[in-house]
């Protein structure tokens, strides 16, 4: 869960740069190694960082529409906040301070309740108060796909991580190792500069529907690599973010951020500052059970995915039932059987083998980046008695599929979800993707949900259990 900087501004971030990553791979002036220690240090920066706590305040303001008829609004909100990487999860409160009266000039205090909620896995929890103030009053727990919530819940929900590595640093990492690799091959032009610790890339090029795109990147090689500013214009919007961090435990983490978006329309700007209170200290799974959100027996609980209701501590609907403890781990218990799913692996490519399943999504690029390392390493581990099934985690055209195989060159079989994808998932137990399932020869998975980069280590540390 993120501050939700809004739909639009998003939406105009990826397509430029989507444009720029196809568009301006060239002429680019400068010290080209460059490109690849930033994306390497920020990779390596984001690695070290485990658990991470604090508190952020955060302005947000809107402006929709021009001239008089302009429609203006400014708040404070607070945050909490509570998050574990290596178990995919983030516990918070959102409580909002106020809203600014323009007639007065006064900031107006709300009385909304602080709202609860946690991001686990493929889901997000959100607990809502069905009244103002009130101590005892109902409470009601909706269950959402993650990043599924309502537009109308925009402002609510505080993710410093997600803002880090989900909304800004997949794609400029794939632009840099893109840039890096590329070198200087197509029409636009870029240049790489250089000011003692700081580094900026700048592109250029016009395009058909957008016309002149200028981009910016700033990052700060002694502050872990991390990307200071990154700007993006067109003649359509303008989009602007500014980030600083400190060093805390040995990892930079954010302690300020900024976003302003505008376009012929509208304006949004928000600002957060964050104070941290702990990294890299134990945050465990008894932090992110249902009890920290303030659930109590009584308090329903609505799961969007399936449209079913419960009461909290009737049968059903306990704290072993629900989410996030839904999704159970499948280690130590035998692989699923493939029903549902197509895929053409013989019996012989699985009968003794130790087997490695990933359940992938061809649309998202970690998902992609984790199908290519397997693929590029599927003679060692197939000299090392492994199998690699990959499983494409919803319904797609088939022949999209296998031509994206093909033009890859994957090795190994690659399948598709074909019947009822909730179903599949939750049966093999897939939180996130990539998801990698590991199991030993006789097929009793070993590991779940890891990194790619462990598996060499736990290839090794069974085959040394063996002998």
């Amino acid at each position: 869960m993120n501050i939700k900087w809004g739909c639009a501004a998003l939406a105009v971030v990826g397509t430029a740069i989507m444009l720029n990553t196809q568009g301006c791979f060239a002429a680019i002036e400068g010290d080209i190694e460059l490109l690849k220690v930033i994306a390497d240090g920020y990779e390596e920066n984001l690695a070290k960082l485990k658990t991470w706590a604090g508190k952020a305040n955060i302005i947000s303001s809107t402006s929709t529409g021009i001239g008089q008829g302009a429609m203006r609004r400014r708040e404070k909100y607070k945050a909490e906040f509570l998050l574990n990487r290596e178990m995919d999860a983030v516990r918070w409160r959102w409580f909002c301070l106020g809203e600014f009266d323009a007639k007065t000039k006064r900031w107006r205090s709300s009385e909304l309740n602080p709202i609860f909620g946690m991001t686990k896995g493929d889901c997000d929890y959100v607990l809502f108060f069905q009244g103002h103030a009130v101590q005892d009053a109902p409470r009601s727990l909706n269950i959402y796909r993650r990043d599924g919530w309502p537009s109308h819940f925009e402002g609510i929900g505080f993710d410093p991580l997600h803002i880090l590595a989900k909304e800004i640093y997949p794609d400029v990492i794939g632009q840099l190792r893109g840039y890096h690799r590329l070198g200087g091959t197509m029409k636009s032009k870029g240049s790489i500069t250089q000011e003692g610790d700081i580094v900026t890339l700048q592109t250029g090029g016009n395009y058909e529907d957008y016309g002149k795109i200028v981009t910016r990147f700033v990052f700060d090689l002694s502050k872990g690599c991390c990307l200071r500013e990154y700007f993006t214009s067109s003649a359509r919007s303008q989009t602007h973010w500014e980030l600083d961090y400190e060093k805390i435990a040995d990892v930079f983490v954010m302690k300020s951020v900024s976003h302003v978006y505008k376009d012929n329309h509208a304006k949004s700007e928000r600002s957060a500052t964050l104070t941290s209170s702990m990294v890299n200290c134990p945050a465990g799974e008894i932090e992110f059970l249902l009890g920290t959100l303030n659930l109590r027996p009584g308090d329903r609980i609505r799961d969007t995915r399936t449209n079913l209701m419960y009461i909290f501590g009737e049968k059903g609907a306990t704290e072993a039932d629900m989410p996030p403890k839904m999704l159970a781990s499948l280690v130590n218990k035998t692989l699923p059987d493939f029903q549902g799913i197509k895929v053409d692996l013989a019996p012989d490519q699985a009968k003794d083998n130790i087997m490695l399943v990933c359940f992938f999504d061809m649309q998202q690029r970690s998902s992609r980046n984790c199908i290519t390392q397997l693929a590029k390493q599927t003679e060692s581990l197939k000299e090392k008695g492994l199998a690699v099934v990959a499983i494409h985690a919803s319904n797609i055209d088939e022949n999209t599929l296998n031509e994206w195989v093909k033009k890859n060159n994957i090795p190994f079989p690659v399948g598709m979800i074909q019947d009822d994808e909730e179903k599949t998932r939750f049966n093999w137990g897939v939180k996130s993707l990539p998801w990698l399932i590991f199991t030993d020869s006789n097929h009793i998975i070993i590991a779940e949900g890891f990194g790619f980069d462990n598996l060499d280590n736990m290839i090794d540390e069974m085959n040394n259990v063996a002998l």
